[in-house]
């Protein structure tokens, strides 16, 4: 009862306004769910009321000049792409289809910055985690079918999802499969990314030791349920991101250098103690050896065309009748398949923009990002860029405005 009366407390503190904008973002995060009990698709409209908000947010607010340096540097980026694509007999639909992806991190970035404070996002953040793990019986305790079932229901609706929505296992050993989370999206590959994000959240903004001790149990919990996706990609990312905020956060001098060889050490012992394991699951597992051959394949077709093959060449949404298309896993080969080195820029503007603002929070989050980006397609993913550049807008707007 104690734990309904300060839930309910926590709702009754914040204003109409607070609570409106809050909902509203969480909508997003529910739209597998609504499309699966109700045939209808909310995703496109919501987005659609955030550009319709970004537009009103400037034209009222205005931008900040270095803000308005970067995302004006963005679209003209994406200017040789389009034109390229045009040039390769691109249909229409599928280049403007391909650039929603991108355009999801300025939209969702000037939106927070217009419209979210910190305390909105620390509530949308918790809404995340305990909806992941009121989820959690999806995963623990109904048969697998069920997932299966959904993401026939969900494509049969007209609802665009991959063939990474099942209810499979990655196989550890000849004898041990584990069985991978979906959590409330009904995407263990969507989990896992905001789940890497809700996780690193929590250590990333730790200000203290004592403030770390208190939220142990909440990275702890978050942590089980990011494990229990078991995405390999975004299991390198939380160290990689924990130790860069350990580095730029908590220590200085010598302290940096003793974390640095710790890491290498540890890092040595767990490849000299299991290395067949390491070796089967980086290597030589089937879908690692996808993984591989395709970066190597994407690396070749960059190389081949070093300024892109043009929007709709690539990705979920591309044109796959067009000789020029190529399916890259990762999303950073994606736009630099569709965009030619000018993503791979883009990339490390955003990668110095963010270690200027905030190297220990979100320069942390970023590497951590680039890291799953190599592999996984984490950036056209709309629930984690809408945390993670959202995030970047919140943080934005304090050092504006104090």
């Amino acid at each position: 009862m104690k734990a309904i009366s300060n839930v309910y407390q926590w709702i009754k503190d914040y204003p109409a306004y607070d609570n409106a904008i809050v909902l509203f973002l969480f909508l997003f995060f529910l739209t597998p769910l609504i499309v699966l009990f109700t045939g209808v698709s909310i995703s496109t409209p919501l987005f659609l009321i955030v550009l319709l908000a970004v537009l009103f947010g400037y034209l009222a607010k205005g931008f900040p000049r270095k803000g308005l340096i970067v995302v004006v540097l963005f679209g003209v980026s994406i200017l040789p792409g389009i034109a390229i694509a045009f040039i390769n007999d691109i249909p229409l639909k599928h280049i403007i289809l391909a650039l929603t992806y991108y355009l999801k991190i300025p939209a969702f970035f000037t939106f927070f910055y217009y419209y979210v404070s910190e305390k909105h996002f620390t509530r949308l953040v918790w809404l995340v985690l305990w909806g992941m793990l009121a989820a959690f019986p999806l995963y623990a305790l109904t048969p697998g079918e069920f997932i299966d079932a959904s993401r026939e229901r969900l494509r049969a609706l007209g609802y665009f999802v991959s063939d990474s929505i099942y209810f499979s296992g990655t196989k550890l050993t000849e004898w041990i499969t584990f069985p991978r989370n979906p959590g409330f999206l009904l995407s263990y590959l969507d989990s896992a990314y905001v789940l890497y994000f809700v996780t690193t959240f929590f250590i990333v903004t730790t200000r203290t030791v004592k403030e770390a001790l208190q939220r142990l149990w909440i990275i702890a919990l978050s942590g089980f349920l990011f494990l229990s996706t078991f995405t390999r990609s975004t299991l390198i990312a939380l160290p990689v991101s924990a130790v860069s905020w350990a580095y730029f956060g908590l220590l200085k001098g010598k302290q940096r250098l003793y974390l640095l060889l710790f890491v290498a050490a540890v890092a040595l012992i767990g490849i000299i103690l299991f290395f067949d394991t390491l070796y089967f699951l980086v290597v030589t597992q089937a879908s690692a050896i996808v993984h591989w051959e395709n970066i190597g394949d994407s690396l070749l077709r960059i190389a081949q065309y070093p300024f892109g093959t043009g929007f709709g060449t690539s990705g979920w949404q591309g044109f796959s009748q067009s000789p020029l298309y190529m399916y890259a896993e990762g999303s950073l080969f994606t736009g630099m398949i569709e965009m030619g080195f000018f993503y791979f820029i883009w990339q490390a503007i955003v990668g110095v923009f963010f270690f200027f603002m905030s190297r220990k929070v979100l320069f942390s989050l970023y590497l951590g990002f680039f890291v799953v980006s190599i592999l996984l397609p984490i950036g056209f993913s709309t629930f984690f860029t809408l945390l993670m550049f959202g995030y970047a807008g919140v943080i934005y707007y304090q050092q504006q405005h104090g």
